[in-house]
């Protein structure tokens, strides 16, 4: 898994959601990201740049669940996975999820998570279940503009 370094990240989130044909568009994200105390920090798409239009109050915040397995090898991350479609089905019924890995891909955060939470095992992923926003459709590329022969 390659990991952005501090500096590739905000030429990532500016290349993605620059004025172009695709990319996140600036009606699908605020000017601000909402910063809750007790919430996790989400993605700034604006970088402050002043380019998002969608408010910044909304629903509800969410509730926050971790999956923990007992160890880190590929038997449990297959077991994550078994949990989380077992997860997400019986959601799907009254609530909707966000799923949250990218906090997790840092070792260092990654740490502070599982020792923060005080739970044996390794967090696999991070969950938001909440209200969800309606949102415009954002532009899609044709699968042929992305995949080489």
């Amino acid at each position: 898994m390659t990991r952005l370094s501090e500096v590739e990240y905000p030429s990532l989130m500016s290349r993605v959601t620059s004025p172009a044909r695709d990319g996140v568009p600036a009606y699908a994200f605020p000017a601000e990201p909402a910063r809750t105390p007790a919430q996790l920090p989400q993605r700034d798409f604006d970088l402050g740049r002043g380019l998002g239009l969608a408010p910044a109050d909304g629903p509800p915040p969410p509730v926050i669940a971790a999956l923990f397995t007992p160890g880190d090898s590929e038997l449990d991350w297959l077991r994550a996975g078994q949990a989380l479609h077992r997860l997400l089905r019986a959601a799907a019924e009254w609530v909707f999820a966000r799923l949250n890995t990218q906090q997790l891909e840092n070792p260092l955060t990654r740490t502070l998570i599982k020792e923060g939470l005080e739970l044996p095992g390794a967090p696999q992923m991070l969950l938001a279940f909440g209200v969800s926003q309606t949102a415009h459709a954002t532009a899609r590329r044709a699968a042929a503009d992305l995949i080489e022969p």
